[in-house]
């Protein structure tokens, strides 16, 4: 699959939102 530069900036800030919901998401189960 080949990613264009605007492309690979989407996914990077989808990945980066993904990871920060997921991330609350572990807290809220923690706590």
């Amino acid at each position: 699959m080949v990613v264009k530069g605007e492309n690979t900036r989407t996914v990077n800030y989808t990945e980066l939102h993904f990871i920060k919901e997921f991330s609350v998401f572990k807290i809220l189960l923690l706590h």
